[in-house]
């Protein structure tokens, strides 16, 4: 969850363009920095806005996956910890397959 974010820098150049650096800080702490260039007339405030929600959904979406990879691990080492207890295979084929 993204608890704040904030333009930390709205440096305007020659021609009027702006290179905009976003801060989003996330519950632990994590400051998630995004840097671009932008027309003068850039809304930055309403790009931060949106920017928070998409980095929002991508944590949440890297969670969900993170939480898929390890179930799907554990299941594994349920299997070969039975298939070992059986002995349908042995400890020292767990070896060679590197587990």
């Amino acid at each position: 969850m993204i608890v704040s974010s904030k333009i930390v820098d709205d440096g305007r150049q020659r021609d009027g363009r702006r290179w905009i650096t976003e801060s989003h800080v996330d519950q632990f702490g994590v400051d998630y920095r995004v840097m671009y260039l932008c027309p003068a007339d850039w809304d930055a405030d309403a790009a931060m806005k949106l920017r928070a929600k998409q980095i929002e959904a991508d944590i949440e979406a890297q969670s969900v996956e993170l939480v898929r990879r390890t179930a799907a691990q554990a299941k594994v080492e349920s299997v070969l910890r039975a298939a070992v207890t059986k002995g349908t295979i042995t400890a020292d084929d767990l070896e060679m397959a590197g587990r």
